[in-house]
Protein backbone atom coordinates (compact mmCIF):
# COMPACT_ATOMS: atom_id res chain seq x y z
CA UNK A 1 0.00 0.00 0.00
CA UNK A 2 2.69 2.68 0.47
CA UNK A 3 4.17 1.63 -2.57
CA UNK A 4 0.95 2.46 -4.56
CA UNK A 5 1.22 5.83 -2.51
CA UNK A 6 4.67 6.48 -3.79
CA UNK A 7 3.71 5.19 -7.25
CA UNK A 8 1.24 8.28 -7.53
CA UNK A 9 3.66 10.44 -6.39
CA UNK A 10 6.04 9.27 -9.13
CA UNK A 11 3.00 9.85 -11.59
CA UNK A 12 3.15 13.52 -10.58
CA UNK A 13 -0.27 12.68 -8.92
CA UNK A 14 -1.07 14.49 -5.21
CA UNK A 15 -1.30 11.45 -3.19
CA UNK A 16 -3.43 13.31 0.13
CA UNK A 17 -5.15 16.46 -2.02
CA UNK A 18 -5.39 19.34 0.13
CA UNK A 19 -9.17 20.01 -0.52
CA UNK A 20 -12.09 18.17 -2.34
CA UNK A 21 -15.53 20.36 -1.61
CA UNK A 22 -18.32 18.28 -1.58
CA UNK A 23 -21.88 19.60 -2.25
CA UNK A 24 -23.68 16.97 0.16
CA UNK A 25 -23.71 14.77 2.86
CA UNK A 26 -24.44 11.41 1.89
CA UNK A 27 -27.00 11.28 4.74
CA UNK A 28 -28.78 14.40 2.88
CA UNK A 29 -27.50 12.80 -0.72
CA UNK A 30 -29.86 10.21 0.41
CA UNK A 31 -32.99 12.42 1.74
CA UNK A 32 -33.08 14.65 -1.76
CA UNK A 33 -32.97 11.98 -4.17
CA UNK A 34 -34.61 9.00 -2.30
CA UNK A 35 -37.91 8.63 -3.37
CA UNK A 36 -38.34 10.69 -6.53
CA UNK A 37 -36.20 8.85 -9.03
CA UNK A 38 -37.74 6.25 -10.80
CA UNK A 39 -36.02 2.63 -11.05
CA UNK A 40 -33.23 3.17 -14.08
CA UNK A 41 -33.69 6.98 -14.15
CA UNK A 42 -30.65 9.39 -13.78
CA UNK A 43 -30.66 13.07 -13.41
CA UNK A 44 -27.48 14.25 -15.55
CA UNK A 45 -28.18 17.41 -14.80
CA UNK A 46 -27.84 17.69 -11.16
CA UNK A 47 -24.02 17.55 -10.54
CA UNK A 48 -23.09 16.19 -6.83
CA UNK A 49 -19.95 15.88 -5.41
CA UNK A 50 -19.60 13.11 -2.79
CA UNK A 51 -16.60 12.27 -0.02
CA UNK A 52 -16.69 9.15 2.19
CA UNK A 53 -15.38 5.39 2.85
CA UNK A 54 -15.25 3.25 0.55
CA UNK A 55 -15.61 -0.41 1.99
CA UNK A 56 -16.64 -2.35 -0.96
CA UNK A 57 -15.59 -2.59 -4.05
CA UNK A 58 -17.17 -4.78 -7.16
CA UNK A 59 -16.51 -5.15 -11.13
CA UNK A 60 -18.88 -6.65 -13.45
CA UNK A 61 -17.93 -6.14 -16.97
CA UNK A 62 -17.31 -2.50 -17.70
CA UNK A 63 -19.23 -1.18 -14.71
CA UNK A 64 -17.50 -1.24 -11.12
CA UNK A 65 -19.88 -0.54 -7.86
CA UNK A 66 -18.38 1.16 -4.73
CA UNK A 67 -20.17 1.74 -2.06
CA UNK A 68 -19.26 4.96 -0.10
CA UNK A 69 -19.46 5.51 3.96
CA UNK A 70 -19.86 8.33 5.19
CA UNK A 71 -21.46 8.79 9.66
CA UNK A 72 -23.13 5.42 9.17
CA UNK A 73 -24.87 6.12 5.81
CA UNK A 74 -24.04 4.63 2.72
CA UNK A 75 -25.13 5.15 -1.14
CA UNK A 76 -23.81 3.40 -3.85
CA UNK A 77 -21.13 4.75 -6.18
CA UNK A 78 -21.27 3.14 -9.84
CA UNK A 79 -18.53 4.43 -12.55
CA UNK A 80 -18.61 3.23 -16.27
CA UNK A 81 -16.44 3.95 -19.09
CA UNK A 82 -19.16 5.98 -21.05
CA UNK A 83 -18.97 8.58 -18.46
CA UNK A 84 -14.98 8.61 -17.71
CA UNK A 85 -14.10 9.53 -21.35
CA UNK A 86 -11.45 7.27 -22.00
CA UNK A 87 -11.21 4.03 -21.11
CA UNK A 88 -7.47 4.39 -19.97
CA UNK A 89 -8.35 6.93 -17.48
CA UNK A 90 -11.69 4.78 -16.16
CA UNK A 91 -9.58 1.97 -15.41
CA UNK A 92 -6.45 3.50 -14.04
CA UNK A 93 -8.92 5.45 -11.90
CA UNK A 94 -10.85 2.71 -10.66
CA UNK A 95 -8.09 0.61 -9.98
CA UNK A 96 -6.51 2.79 -8.27
CA UNK A 97 -9.26 2.82 -5.31
CA UNK A 98 -8.78 0.02 -2.61
CA UNK A 99 -10.55 -0.87 -0.07
CA UNK A 100 -10.30 1.76 2.99
CA UNK A 101 -9.84 4.79 0.62
CA UNK A 102 -11.36 8.03 1.62
CA UNK A 103 -12.79 8.86 -2.07
CA UNK A 104 -14.00 11.77 -3.41
CA UNK A 105 -16.67 11.20 -6.55
CA UNK A 106 -18.57 14.02 -8.85
CA UNK A 107 -21.67 12.82 -10.46
CA UNK A 108 -24.87 12.85 -11.43
CA UNK A 109 -27.77 11.08 -8.86
CA UNK A 110 -30.02 7.92 -10.60
CA UNK A 111 -31.40 4.62 -9.45
CA UNK A 112 -29.72 1.18 -10.75
CA UNK A 113 -31.92 -1.31 -12.32
CA UNK A 114 -32.57 -3.03 -9.19
CA UNK A 115 -33.87 0.42 -7.15
CA UNK A 116 -31.06 1.55 -5.31
CA UNK A 117 -30.26 5.02 -5.62
CA UNK A 118 -26.56 5.72 -6.99
CA UNK A 119 -24.20 8.39 -7.81
CA UNK A 120 -23.21 7.73 -11.35
CA UNK A 121 -19.63 9.23 -11.38
CA UNK A 122 -18.04 11.21 -13.63
CA UNK A 123 -14.69 11.57 -11.77
CA UNK A 124 -13.41 9.79 -9.04
CA UNK A 125 -10.16 10.76 -6.46
CA UNK A 126 -8.76 8.89 -3.55
CA UNK A 127 -8.44 11.96 -1.11
CA UNK A 128 -6.73 9.46 1.59
CA UNK A 129 -5.35 6.05 0.83
CA UNK A 130 -5.70 3.25 3.43
CA UNK A 131 -2.37 2.22 4.70
CA UNK A 132 -3.28 -1.18 6.65
CA UNK A 133 -5.35 -4.03 4.77
CA UNK A 134 -9.06 -3.91 6.69
CA UNK A 135 -10.26 -7.81 7.15
CA UNK A 136 -12.34 -8.56 5.11
CA UNK A 137 -14.62 -11.17 7.20
CA UNK A 138 -14.67 -9.10 9.88
CA UNK A 139 -13.20 -9.32 13.15
CA UNK A 140 -14.04 -12.40 15.10
CA UNK A 141 -11.14 -12.54 17.95
CA UNK A 142 -12.46 -10.75 20.76
CA UNK A 143 -9.00 -9.75 22.12
CA UNK A 144 -8.62 -7.58 19.15
CA UNK A 145 -12.29 -6.12 19.03
CA UNK A 146 -11.44 -4.34 22.32
CA UNK A 147 -7.82 -3.68 21.40
CA UNK A 148 -8.51 -1.90 18.17
CA UNK A 149 -11.77 -0.43 18.88
CA UNK A 150 -11.45 2.08 15.85
CA UNK A 151 -11.21 -1.25 13.65
CA UNK A 152 -13.86 -2.78 15.74
CA UNK A 153 -15.71 0.51 14.56
CA UNK A 154 -15.06 1.26 11.07
CA UNK A 155 -16.39 -2.93 10.46
CA UNK A 156 -19.15 -3.10 12.61
CA UNK A 157 -21.67 0.07 12.32
CA UNK A 158 -23.75 -1.54 15.26
CA UNK A 159 -20.77 -0.98 17.40
CA UNK A 160 -20.28 2.29 16.52
CA UNK A 161 -24.16 3.14 16.66
CA UNK A 162 -24.00 1.47 20.30
CA UNK A 163 -20.89 4.41 21.20
CA UNK A 164 -23.02 6.98 19.82
CA UNK A 165 -26.09 6.13 21.89
CA UNK A 166 -24.38 6.23 24.98
CA UNK A 167 -22.62 9.41 24.85
CA UNK A 168 -25.96 10.93 24.76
Amino acid sequence: RCAAVAALENKGQVAYPHKFATTLSVLSYRAKYEGWIADGEKVPENIERLAGEGLQKRTQGRIVFMELYQGGHKVQVMATEDNFGSSEAFWDTVNSVRRGDIVGAEGFPGMSKKGELSLFVRSLQVLSPCLHMLPKKGLKDQEIRYRQRYLDMMLHPEVRDTFVTRSR
